[in-house]
């Protein structure tokens, strides 16, 4: 041991090696078990609160929506836009004139950001693709999306009431050309007739009546998003069988936004949405 040299009188001072402080491995062990449980207990409430942001930000982007087709009604004697169809082309001038949005080189799930009647009201097509997918959409297939060649994938969440479409258009075997939607105005009960759609991998903007087969399964074609119920199995519902634990599951506890004629949002579970077709129309009842 070193003494220290000190003047005449004085104690020596004794020099002690600084004692190195660390964790032992025990320590380290259970700092590492109360992260993990403070992981496991907070990871379902971030998980939730995305959730609940992404459903939010959904509701939004539908209201947007909504706002814009009256803006155009308001501009064509009450009349609002046509729902696209599969097949109609951005290459096609009728469809700009017309269609909420056309559908690009006519191919299902893919919406043109650049031709559509909608967009003179949103500048630019990074708003536009923004405005159209749902954040919460985890990009499934449409039900006509097997065999694309093209390298397109989906880009739209949302579709509009087929009631809105005119009995006379030509997709319907009754008119000589694509004409404009119904006028806003033919929803006499706007609080209770639903107008925009949350649709699980829609392949147009044309929302068909939902139905069920017996009353158990799912269209193969058209079917409600469960998107916003919390879990990911809850939406990916298309090939359910009936009566299925996922099924039941994606019936009562999924979640989609819908925007009625009068303009409010609502997210309801695919059952409450199937046990009242008269939402969807007819319109003027």
């Amino acid at each position: 041991m070193k003494r220290l040299h000190t003047s005449r009188g004085a104690s020596p001072a004794v020099v002690r090696p600084a004692r190195r402080s660390a964790f032992t491995l025990v320590e380290l062990l259970v700092v590492i078990g109360i992260i993990a449980i403070l992981i496991a207990i907070l990871l379902p409430t971030l998980n939730n609160a995305r959730n609940k942001a992404s459903a939010v930000k959904c509701a939004s982007n539908m209201r947007q929506l909504y706002i814009f087709s009256t803006m155009f009604a308001a501009e064509n004697k009450g009349h609002l836009t046509r729902p696209n169809l599969i097949g109609d082309s951005d290459a096609d001038l009728e469809v700009e004139k017309v269609d909420c949005w056309a559908l690009k080189n006519g191919a299902q799930g893919v919406a043109s950001l650049k031709v559509g009647a909608l967009w003179r009201f949103i500048a630019g097509e990074g708003a536009r693709a923004e405005l159209l997918m749902c954040p919460g959409d985890n990009g499934e297939a449409s039900a006509l999306g097997a065999g694309r060649t093209d390298g397109e994938t989906r880009n739209f969440s949302y579709s509009f009431n087929a009631n809105i479409l005119d009995p006379k258009d030509v997709y319907l075997g009754g008119g000589a050309g694509r004409k404009l939607g119904v006028p806003l105005s033919k929803a006499k009960r706007a609080a209770d007739k639903i107008m925009i759609i949350e649709e699980l991998g829609p392949n147009d903007a044309w929302g068909l009546i939902f139905d069920l087969n017996g009353g158990q399964s799912p269209r193969s074609d058209d079917l409600l998003s469960g998107r916003h119920g919390g879990k990911r199995f809850t939406n990916a519902t298309r090939n359910m069988a009936v009566n299925s634990t996922d099924w039941v599951a994606y019936k009562n506890n999924g979640r989609g936004n819908y925007v009625w004629f009068d303009g409010h949002v609502t997210a309801l579970t695919p059952g409450e949405v199937y046990a009242k077709p008269d939402q969807f129309g007819p319109l003027d009842n």
